[in-house]
């Protein structure tokens, strides 16, 4: 693994770490450890993707790029919360839930993403 890519790799790590600090402050465990990798996402379009139940997500390259800038940060989180819970809890696809449906349809804040994520906690 080189820098560049170690460093797009942080990005989603971070993200998971915030959710650790988040679902423990809220008295829920921690969640297991997942094996994150980013990926090239060739012709594909999706943003990423897990194994359900399985600890595993794979984050496309171009989802992570330039997370700094506050939109891309959003995607990044949105679909980082939304891959956690497939690989986590193994919830399926949910087109009435704006973090759970299966394309990026719903405008959704960063705040709404994790009370979304949360949610599925209780």
């Amino acid at each position: 693994m080189d820098d560049s890519v170690y460093a797009l790799r942080r990005k989603v790590i971070d993200i998971i770490y915030d959710a650790n600090r988040r679902l423990q402050a809220n008295g829920h465990p921690r969640l297991p450890r997942q094996e994150v990798r980013i990926v090239d996402g060739g012709e594909c379009s999706t943003l990423g993707y897990a194994w359900l139940g399985r600890n595993i997500v794979h984050i496309v390259k171009g989802t992570c790029e330039g997370a700094s800038d506050t939109s891309t940060h959003t995607e990044l989180l949105y679909t980082t919360l939304h891959e956690l819970l497939h690989s986590v809890l193994g919830v399926e696809h949910n087109e009435s839930c704006p973090l759970m449906c299966k394309y990026h349809k719903y405008e959704v804040t960063d705040e709404v993403a994790w009370e979304l994520f949360g949610g599925y906690f209780e």
